[in-house]
Formats: structure tokens, sequence, C-alpha cells
């Protein structure tokens, strides 16, 4: 017969082994959250959104405490020609780095020959590539702004906004056929020279709008063999008259048709509820915040750097897309926000 304390203590040493086994294995090798891919930006416009007043540096520091607070990583930085123009533009880098923020560079062609504050006129294209007094001046602010940040720790890249412009049906076709000519491709060169020149530690980015319903048939006609170059942004934003609905099937074209060519990062995506004749539309606070979290879950496992427009709403265009209200309070869509990236990052 087998002796059955001699079982016993058989049967508890191999308890303990075990449990000693599972905490070693559990204090050793630590289980990990799962993490998100993508790096989430916010779009600022201190001066579209003020509607081009001298900056409200309060405000200013307010904002870019709420993206870091909101979950965010970094900031896609437009309207800093004004920052620039009223000697801020350092200063602003400085506070958006004292929030560990990465930072981007979202450069526009625009009229460099005005000053702040700006007319609409400024931002006129025209002058691109023909016009050598702009191109001239356009090139050395450039150039300028590179040097002031290209030694900062947080700048991430540079993007530069193809010039174009889509605002009539007649100035789109021109615009398709000024972007097939030697002239329009040495332009875009030359701006991409002029930040190449002065850092060639960063990448730099080429970015398209969405110039119409169906923009392929432009994204085909735009040149792309330029040196320099890492990648391309492009923007997604739901068609005039599709409510509530978020086109996966046009996301993942729109990622796959310019990951073809190069790096790729959504330069824009946002959603607003009060414009029925603009792009990008929801029908409630409540679907805007359905149609974010759609988003951000369909690029979980992607690794790609995605930019929201934006923290606050855009006058120009009187449409709500901003995350927060006029008081700085989170809206439903901002409270979505912050419990998706918190969720999904790990800092």
């Amino acid at each position: 017969m087998r002796n059955p304390v001699k079982k016993k203590i058989v049967l508890g040493v191999v308890t303990s082994l075990l449990s000693f086994l599972i905490l070693f294995l559990i204090f050793n090798f630590p289980q990990t959250q799962r993490t998100a891919q993508y790096v989430p930006f916010v779009c600022l416009y201190p001066y579209s959104y003020n509607r081009m007043t001298p900056l409200n540096q309060t405000h200013f520091v307010q904002d870019i405490n709420i993206m870091s607070n909101l979950g965010f990583k970094g900031v896609r930085l437009t309207n800093f020609e004004c920052l620039y123009d009223e000697g801020l533009l350092e200063w602003a880098v400085d506070v958006i780095e004292s929030y560990d923020l990465k930072l981007m560079l979202a450069f526009q062609f625009f009229d460099r020959s005005q000053s702040f504050p700006f007319p609409h006129e400024t931002w006129s294209r025209e002058g691109f590539p023909n016009n050598s007094t702009q191109m001239n001046l356009y090139c050395d602010y450039v150039a300028n702004v590179t040097k002031m940040v290209r030694d900062r720790e947080n700048l991430l890249w540079y993007t530069i906004r193809y010039p174009f412009d889509s605002s009539t049906e007649e100035s789109k076709q021109s615009w398709i056929g000024k972007a097939q000519t030697i002239e329009y491709c040495n332009g875009v060169q030359r701006i991409i020279d002029s930040i190449r020149i002065h850092d060639t530690s960063h990448d730099v980015y080429l970015a398209v709008d969405l110039w119409s319903a169906d923009s392929f048939p432009i994204y085909d006609e735009l040149p792309y063999n330029f040196s320099g170059v890492s990648g391309y942004g492009f923007h997604y934003y739901t068609k005039r008259g599709t409510y509530n609905y978020v086109n996966y099937t046009l996301l993942d074209r729109l990622y796959d048709y310019f990951k073809d060519k190069g790096k790729v990062y959504v330069d824009e995506w946002g959603i607003q509820t009060n414009q029925t004749d603009l792009h990008g539309r929801a029908t409630s606070e409540e679907d805007k915040a359905k149609m974010i979290e759609g988003f951000i879950h369909h690029f979980y496992n992607k690794d790609i750097v995605w930019c929201y427009f934006g923290l606050h709403d855009f006058p120009p265009e009187k449409a709500d897309f901003g995350l927060i209200d006029e008081n700085h309070n989170p809206r439903l869509g901002g409270l979505i926000m912050y419990e998706l990236l918190n969720e999904d990052l790990i800092s």
C-alpha cells in the first residue's frame, strides 16, 4: 500500500513549487498592457481662431495644457507666420516643449510681402511659382523659420502643403494644369531646399488637401519626384451631404495611395455638426463623438501619426470642429478623445 502521509508531503511540495513559479513569473515577467500604435496630434490655429488679432499668450499656454491633458502627443501648428511676425515663434515652441509635446510645422505658401495682421488676400496662391518677389520672400521666410527650430528636441518634422486652389471649378482646372509644369515642380523643390539647406536631420513631408469630392484624379496629376521628401500627408473628411459616417474604405484607399509613394500620415481629419454645406459633418455632438471613436479605433494597430482638426472651432468656416468650447471646457467629443487616448496609449 502507498503511504498516504508521504503522498500528502509530495503534493504539498509540488503545490509550493508551483506557487513559487507563478509568483516568480508574475514579478519577473509582468504582463504589459496592449498599446495602440498611432501617434495623436491636434491642430492649433491660434490666429484663425482669434480672427487675426494679437496672440493672447495666456490662452495659448492654456491651449497647450489642455492638449497635453487630453492625451495628445504633439501639436500640428499653423498660423505660425503670425507668431513669427509678432516675435513669438520661439516662445511658442518653448511652451509646447515644456509640456513634452512634439511639434509639426505646416508650411503653406502665402504672400510674404504682407505682414501681420495679414489681410485675407495674403493667402492667395497666385504668386506661386512665377512671382519672383513673392517666391524670394517666402523661401527666405521658410529658411529663417527652419534655422529657428532645427535644433529643438521636440521638433518632429516639417510639412509643406502643395500650393493649389480649388475654390472654383475654373480655378481647380487651372491649377491641375499648373501642377504639371516644370515651373511648379521647381517652385516646390525650392521650398523643400529652403528647409534642407539648413536642416537635414528632420523629415520633410508634402501634404495634399481635400480639393474635391473625389480628389484622386487631382492626386494622379501631382508631381511626386522631389528630392529631400520623406513622405506624404492626406486629409480625410466625410463628403458634403454625408452625415454620421466614417468611410473606412476611402480612408484605407487614401492611406494605401500615399503609402505606395513613401511614408504616410493623416495631415487633417475632423468632424463638425453645424454646417450642412461643409465636409466632415455629424448631425449632433453625440454622433460626432461616435465618429471620433470610430476613426481612432480604425487606426489602432497602424503605426501612423494623425492630426485632429482641431482643438478649437474654426471661425473662417463657422464650423464647430473643436474638442473644447469657447470657454475652454471639453465637449462630448473632447471627453471621448480623452477617454480613448488615455485608454489606448501608455506614456
